[in-house]
């Protein structure tokens, strides 16, 4: 029989050695090709004695059959391999699992060792703090001292937030300790601030090393502020005691009361807290402890004036019961107005004097003056930013303030508008009624309005710009539907007066009535259309002021007040005129037509005597020499009507346009009249040649005589014409027709 061990293998060695960090697939090649080399030794040893193993196969009929089984190894080596690399797996995973849990142990035991580390290490600084606190309080030590007692206590708090173990004596000993530090700080802080005011050599010194041991504690800049707010709160009081009933004089006061006493201390805490997170980075170093986070975050934002004096003082505006509360209330809005730009102003000083560029250098014997060219951004920022700040603003509450001053200011405006035509008087302006020559009420309350908003400064805050412009905006456009209003009115009271009155049935007693109770007689038709035409004429020469006026408002008043660096000025102004432009783009002509067709029919009636002119030439021996009486009479009524307004202020381009309407009106209908007669006196004439056999050559006809007094009528009709407009180069289309007509 073949032995393993002719072979030298150890099927245990062999896979014991290759189990781990081989693959199966590996493993199966291997024993593959184990086999084929079996096979083939088996072949050679077959072949060298074949007698031998004939004989081995007669030999083993006489040994029993081997028990058959499914999973033998020789049959199967996979499977057997298979069941031994999952033993090997198994025993692998259960020496994992122990050596995690010795890893775990091993971690409990390292985490016991640091808590009873740290433990010891809060109980050694403590015990050391507590020393250090007791000798500083025994006896009076320098502020290396001191400073070495902060960064003790700032290593304490350290190691005492990362013990979550700690008991509640640990953390009684430590409150105790920091009060008393705390204290010891508050005394030594508050000394040198009062050394600092009596101006006692190296008091400033003094000051800044207290200040540097204050931010080295965590929250040590509250504490800081909290010193140094309780040793100027008196001061402020007595201030605000002083001027109690004069917000002017109290913000005065401050101000002197900062340059004057808080100079040198707002010097000396900025230099010391602009970098204290320098300082606290150093002194970390030299105490190899992690520096606080909070202090050192909390460093690069504080400042004495912002964070302590001036919430001290928004303090009097946002309590009840201090003396300035009622001052920002705008249910007065005069005095709310008054308080707000003394606000405004103080503000504005505070960071001209004290809020431009801090941290230069500065020695202690200079005059510690703070008005530079160059603007701290930072601290501007922070000032604007502060919650006490934004708290002061919001107190002032604009939008109410907005809201009564425009309800204050509309019902003024309102009550001027009359939209029945023949209830409007014009304004006189010798009298000193109108305003800018402006003759009608709306439009003097209109301006009066606008310039209470922008020339005068007891209504306009600048906060407010975007709502007053708009206001304004309101009331042109409110002018504006006034003006349409009235043209309805112009139109109905027109065709009132232009229609006949019905003839009512009257009984014998309305008579009787009519003739014992006197009433006064209404107005006539002419009264009534000659205060309409004043009116509109009025009113076209408001309108052509308009833009002069609010243009001069905007560029001295408007313009002025908009924000530095605004885009575009001029689209404003162009929105604020826009108004005036519709008005005469819409309500302008129309005012202009109506008006113009009553002087037109009141001019036309002396046309009437054309035909008189026409009959009496016609019948007359002699030539005609001068113009006829009636021409002089056709303008007369507009002359005399546009000579009455002649004592009123320039009413721009409206009048002209108005009395150009009149002039073609009545030369049409003059045009037409001639037209007609010469029309009639041209079939006459041809009639008459026709009855007469001849006709005296160079005779002078009816026709000929007529035609010559039309044509020195109408010229002098022209000459009537340039007069009435004023300029003799206006072209009148009608005109120039009547004219060609009569050549």
């Amino acid at each position: 029989m073949l032995d393993a061990a002719d072979f030298d293998i150890d099927s245990d060695d062999a896979v014991a050695a290759r189990i781990h960090g081989t693959g199966l697939s590996v493993l199966r090649h291997d024993l593959s090709q184990r086999l084929q080399q079996l096979k083939g030794e088996l072949v050679e040893l077959i072949n060298t004695d074949y007698a031998a193993f004939i004989g081995l196969a007669t030999a083993l009929k006489a040994y029993a059959p081997l028990p058959q089984n499914d999973g033998d190894d020789a049959e199967n080596p996979l499977d057997a391999l298979d069941a031994l690399l999952a033993a090997a797996r198994a025993d692998a995973a259960a020496m994992a699992a122990e050596s995690r849990a010795l890893l775990e142990r091993r971690l409990a035991l390292r985490r016991s060792l640091a808590r009873a580390q740290t433990r010891r290490a809060v109980a050694e600084s403590l015990a050391a703090l507590e020393a250090r606190l007791a000798s500083l309080a025994a006896a009076s030590e320098s502020h290396a001292d001191m400073q070495r007692a902060v960064a003790e206590m700032h290593r304490l708090r350290f190691l005492a937030a990362g013990d979550s173990s700690a008991g509640d004596s640990s953390k009684t000993r430590i409150d105790a300790a920091a009060a008393a530090l705390a204290r010891l700080l508050g005394g030594a802080t508050n000394a040198a601030l009062q050394n600092v005011l009596a101006n006692k050599p190296g008091a400033q010194e003094d000051l800044k090393n207290c200040l540097r041991n204050q931010a080295l504690v965590d929250r040590g800049l509250d504490a800081a502020g909290l010193e140094l707010r309780a040793l100027i709160l008196p001061d402020i009081d007595k201030l605000a005691q002083s001027h109690s009933h004069d917000l002017d004089a109290f913000y005065a006061a401050v101000l002197e009361y900062i340059r004057d006493s808080l100079s040198v201390l707002l010097h000396v805490s900025r230099s010391v807290f602009s970098s204290s997170s320098t300082t606290t980075t150093a002194s970390a170093a030299s105490t190899t402890t992690p520096p606080s986070s909070s202090s050192t975050a909390t460093a690069t934002t504080f400042d004495f004036l912002v964070d302590v004096v001036l919430p001290i003082i928004w303090d009097y505006f946002l309590v009840p019961t201090r003396a300035f509360y009622s001052c920002s209330s705008p249910g007065i809005p005069d005095s709310f107005h008054c308080n707000y730009l003394s606000s405004t102003r103080f503000v504005e000083s505070l960071e001209k004097s004290f809020l431009q560029n801090p941290h230069g250098s500065k020695n202690e014997d200079e005059e510690h003056s703070f008005t530079t060219d160059t603007v701290d951004t930072v601290l501007l920022s922070h000032f604007r930013s502060h919650p006490s700040t934004l708290l002061f603003w919001k107190r002032w509450n604009l939008e109410v303030y907005f809201k009564i001053r425009q309800k204050d200011l509309v019902s003024a405006y309102e009550t001027c508008f009359e939209s029945n035509i023949l209830m409007i008087r014009v304004l006189d302006s010798k009298s000193g009624t109108s305003i800018d020559g402006f003759q009608l009420a709306p439009t003097s309350a209109l301006l009066t309005t606008l310039r209470k908003i922008w020339e005068k400064e007891d209504i306009y805050l600048a906060p407010l710009i975007a709502a007053f412009y708009k206001f304004s905006l309101q009331c042109l456009n409110r002018y504006l539907v006034w003006c349409s209003e009235l043209a309805v009115s112009l139109n109905q009271k027109l065709k009132e007066l232009n229609e006949p009155i019905p003839a009512a049935v009257t009984t014998t007693s309305q008579i009787s009535d009519t003739a014992t109770s006197p009433t006064a007689a209404p107005p006539d038709t002419e009264t009534q259309e000659n205060s309409i035409l004043t009116v509109v004429a009025a009113l076209l020469g408001d309108i052509g002021r308009l833009p002069v006026v609010l243009t001069s408002l905007f560029d001295d008043c408007i313009s002025e007040k908009l924000p530095l660096g605004f885009p575009d000025s001029g689209a404003l102004k162009e929105q604020l005129l826009q108004t005036v432009k519709t008005l005469k783009d819409t309500v302008v002509t129309e005012y202009q037509s109506k008006c113009a067709a009553v002087l037109i029919k009141r001019c036309c009636g002396a046309l009437d005597e054309v035909s008189v002119v026409v009959q009496r030439t016609g019948f007359s021996s002699n030539l005609a020499t001068t113009a006829s009486a009636y021409v002089f009479k056709i303008l007369s009524p507009a002359t005399e009507f546009f000579t009455r307004l002649s004592a009123a202020p320039e009413q721009g381009t409206g009048l002209k346009d108005w009395k150009l309407l009149v002039c073609e009106g009545v030369s049409a209908k003059y045009h037409a009249i001639v037209a007609q007669q010469l029309e009639d006196l041209a079939k006459l004439d041809r009639y008459r040649n026709r009855k007469k056999a001849t006709v005296a050559e160079g005779a002078v006809t009816a026709f000929d005589k007529i035609k010559r007094q039309m044509a020195m009528d109408v010229e002098q009709y022209r000459i009537e014409t340039a007069s009435f407009l004023g300029d003799a180069g206006v072209a009148v289309a009608s005109l120039a027709l009547l004219e060609g007509l009569v050549k």
